[in-house]
């Protein structure tokens, strides 16, 4: 099936400010949607959907991004299913509960899947139906539409669409059920239930396309964990990331807070990038611990570390290549909340509490001490530098520069130099791809069973950020192989 997910919120308001949603309990709402998206959005491309997810990072404050406008991208999608996820708020604490939405009583196929998401979701979680619609699983919004519905095409015609509030934030039963540990594992598997009952598919029955011979759950796996994951799930996850010698940009082993922030999302990136499952197979860079992630952490702790520093050495994250080093100083951008400030004018220095070199500023610096100029492959270049890169294009700062640059490196193993075709290659994490002479990033990952990288960029929505998109077939007209250079 084609299924499009929407976490809900975490962009910037149509007007002005930040779209966080319910706000008032950590996590805020936008943060809730996007955990449980990420985990369910994994499942099902492992079982062989293609899945469009409609922002690939959290938080995207960068870019205005209304409901309706998400109606639109999804219907241009041709999607089987779309649903957008979202956790409710109200001002009267009492008001709790779960329920789903459909835009109008003409889409029965949107009313059908709201319906049976809500039914999963309230024998999974155990929490109750709110009391929209007179209390059942499943009504239309009701003062009117919901632009996330309405906003695209006819659902009744194109396909099922449906907006699911997960629970209600502000009802402490709920909130104690939505804050627990487990909890985005729980959410993501109920609505893959509810969108599988929708379609008449038995969740028994998937497997992935290509399943390792021998699926091992490892000792100590209790749960998928990935970015604003929290319990003690994540503390032993930060544990064991420190027992094999991760350490953050300062040199300092993760904090055991439970909290899966950037630090261990950075961390998890690299254990993946170093490290193979327990078949010997090369992990996903997607930041998600499942089973395979998890076991291969915990088998090289049984180990030792990878990296064991000299006291008197400066702690090394031992990304062996330029291309895994430069990935890593971008993943690094990206944690520091590397924008443009004002956000449109192609400047910024670095946020509240953020090193002076996380800036566009910085990154901008080494070629426009002091003009305002688009920074994507400047941001590529400030990556390669910091990674030691000996010979850089003639003007880095310019995307054309990187494709001819490409050409001229011939190396034994790419004798016509390091430029990909991208419907005769496949991408390794830390090399590059273009939009033709517009636009450059990092290739962090790429899969191969839906054929999409995840991304590591800067100037995207006038910040430094990270997306899913199609190597073949899209936007993307070239590669270049960074990753064939030492």
């Amino acid at each position: 099936m084609r299924i499009g997910l929407d976490p809900g919120h975490g962009t910037a308001g149509a007007i002005s400010g930040r779209d966080t949603g319910t706000a008032e309990y950590a996590p805020a709402e936008h943060e809730l949607n996007f955990g449980v998206v990420a985990v369910l959005a994994r499942q099902l491309e492992a079982e062989g959907h293609t899945v469009f997810v409609s922002r690939a990072q959290d938080p995207d404050f960068g870019r205005v991004f209304t409901p309706s406008a998400r109606g639109r991208w999804a219907a241009d999608r041709d999607l089987d299913v779309f649903v957008s996820v979202h956790h409710d708020g109200n001002d009267n604490p009492a008001f709790g509960g779960l329920h789903g939405f459909y835009d109008n009583e003409g889409a029965p196929n949107g009313k059908a899947l709201a319906t049976q998401i809500a039914m999963a979701l309230c024998g999974t979680l155990g929490i109750p139906y709110s009391s929209y619609g007179g209390g059942g699983p499943a009504c239309t919004w009701p003062q009117g539409h919901l632009g996330v519905l309405s906003g695209g095409a006819n659902w009744a015609v194109t396909g099922a669409a449906c907006l699911i509030e997960c629970g209600t934030m502000t009802n402490a039963a709920d909130r104690a059920i939505i804050r627990a540990a487990g909890y985005y594992t729980r959410a993501a598997e109920a609505i893959r239930q509810g969108i599988y009952t929708y379609a008449g598919l038995s969740p028994a029955v998937v497997v992935p396309p290509a399943p390792p011979a021998i699926v091992v759950v490892p000792a100590g796996f209790t749960e998928y964990m990935a970015l604003y994951s929290r319990g003690p799930a994540v503390r032993e996850l930060q544990r064991l990331l420190s027992a094999i010698g991760y350490r953050d940009e300062a040199g300092d082993p993760l904090v055991m807070d439970g909290d899966f922030g950037p630090k261990t999302l950075r961390g998890v990136q690299w254990a993946q990038a170093r490290l193979v499952d327990l078949a010997g197979n090369a992990l996903d860079q997607d930041g998600i611990v499942g089973p395979l992630t998890y076991g291969a952490i915990a088998a090289q702790a049984l180990v030792g570390a990878l990296l064991p520093p000299a006291a008197d050495e400066p702690v090394d994250l031992g990304l062996a290549t330029v291309a895994t080093r430069s990935l890593e100083r971008a993943l690094w951008y990206i944690a520091h909340d590397v924008r443009e400030r004002p956000m449109g004018s192609n400047r910024g220095g670095p946020g509240t509490g953020q090193p002076a070199d996380a800036s566009v500023n910085a990154i901008l610096g080494r070629w426009f001490p002091n003009e305002a100029q688009p920074w994507c492959a400047a941001f590529v270049g400030a990556c390669c530098i910091h990674a030691g890169l000996a010979h850089l294009p003639s003007w880095p700062p310019l995307v054309s520069s990187w494709r001819d640059w490409a050409q001229k490196q011939v190396t034994a193993a790419m004798p016509n130099g390091l430029l990909m075709d991208p419907a005769t290659s496949r991408p390794r994490p830390g090399d590059l791809f273009l939009f033709g002479d517009r636009h450059i990033g990092f290739v962090v990952s790429y899969d191969p069973v839906t054929g999409k990288i995840v991304t590591a960029e800067g100037n995207f929505g006038d910040a430094a950020g990270t997306r899913r998109i199609t190597w073949r077939g899209g936007s993307i007209t070239h590669g270049v192989r960074l990753s064939a250079l030492e």
